[in-house]
């Protein structure tokens, strides 16, 4: 999905990257390089997790913080995140780098109600 070849109508190209320290993965995260429908209603341009063990330490932060220099190179000048409203950490984790609340909608994936967040870079 790197390369954006032959990707599905409902896929686009995206990058994953890997948050390791002292040879154990606590997190991942992946870039999508733009938007299409469902994505812009749910999922955005990043999206991230943290490992239980290794959450409430600061990890989620610095996960989002590196992936926003990398969305930067990508030449993106802001960048949609979207978390479930009951996701507290992942709602700190967001505004600490600069997400504002743009509205809930519902996930056309689960159908549930998401919160969306914009971050300008």
């Amino acid at each position: 999905m790197a390369l954006g070849y032959d990707l599905p109508p409902n896929r686009v190209q995206q990058d994953e990257y890997w948050l390791f320290a002292n040879d154990r993965i606590f997190g991942s995260c992946r870039i999508r390089h733009r938007l299409i429908a469902m994505t812009e209603l749910d999922r955005g341009h990043i999206a991230y997790e943290i490992r239980p063990s290794a959450r409430r330490q600061g990890y989620g932060t610095a996960i989002l913080r590196l992936a926003l220099t990398k969305a930067r190179l990508l030449d993106l000048d802001r960048v949609l995140l979207t978390t479930h409203p009951s996701n507290h950490g992942s709602i700190r984790v967001i505004e600490k780098n600069g997400g504002e609340f743009q509205d809930e909608c519902l996930s056309p994936f689960t159908g549930e109600t998401v919160h969306r967040y914009w971050i300008s870079l």
